[in-house]
């Protein structure tokens, strides 16, 4: 009996990791059938679920990748009903009924409704007057001929009009660059024109609104 016990004594160990190697076995095979399971379900819901598609302004993201809507029609509510022409000395209108009258006319092409007022100088009262207006939602400033003197206060005040949502808009020229950054603080420059054609990038341009455009662009012929 004693050497059945040392017997059994010795092979205990064995019989301990045996067990063990078992025990670990059941468990994986347990787990590596609930992993099977799981995927499964998985598997079956992701297709019997839809695709999800992410509505946006005026694009549709879905699967990432961009799909444009067709451009909606202008609305005549988006157009604003009251806006601001700059006609001051520095300014190519002033003095110039006519060129006013027409530019006029221009801003309010097929808004018949909207008031063009005219901001007749640059000066504290007269900026603060325009930007304060909160039935005024542009203030259009035409190329200019002199460099204007732009007050701090008004250059604020023209500042915080943007920052409101309001438009501020400037019909071109290289005095305009300048005018703009002194006002927002902007490095702005002027770009060298480079020479046409012009070409489109297929690839920039698919499922976009310049799908349909042109494939090349030339410039007008010279004179």
């Amino acid at each position: 009996q004693a050497m059945l016990t040392k017997s059994a004594v010795r092979r205990l160990p064995l019989l301990l990791t045996a067990s063990a190697c078992c025990s670990f076995l059941a468990i994986f095979a347990l787990s590596s059938h609930r992993n099977v399971e799981s995927r499964k379900n998985l598997e079956t819901a992701l297709l019997a679920s839809p695709a999800k598609t992410t509505k946006l302004n005026d694009y549709t993201v879905y699967d990432q990748k961009v799909v444009w809507d067709p451009l909606r029609p202008e609305h005549p509510e988006y157009y604003p009903r009251k806006m601001y022409l700059y006609s001051g000395q520095e300014s190519t209108l002033y003095g110039h009924g006519q060129r006013i009258g027409d530019v006029k006319s221009v801003l309010r092409k097929g808004h018949s409704q909207t008031v063009v007022k005219m901001l007749p100088s640059l000066r504290v009262h007269a900026v603060r007057a325009a930007t304060w207006d909160e039935t005024a939602h542009a203030i259009v400033f035409p190329p200019f001929k002199e460099y204007p003197d732009l007050h701090m206060i008004s250059k604020t005040d023209l500042k915080g009009y943007a920052s409101q949502g309001n438009n501020i808009v400037f019909m071109g020229g290289f005095g305009s660059l300048a005018i703009i950054n002194e006002i927002f603080g902007w490095q702005l420059s002027a770009v060298p024109y480079q020479a046409g054609p012009f070409y489109k990038s297929e690839r920039n341009a698919h499922n976009t609104v310049f799908e349909g455009t042109p494939s090349t662009v030339t410039e007008g012929a010279s004179s």
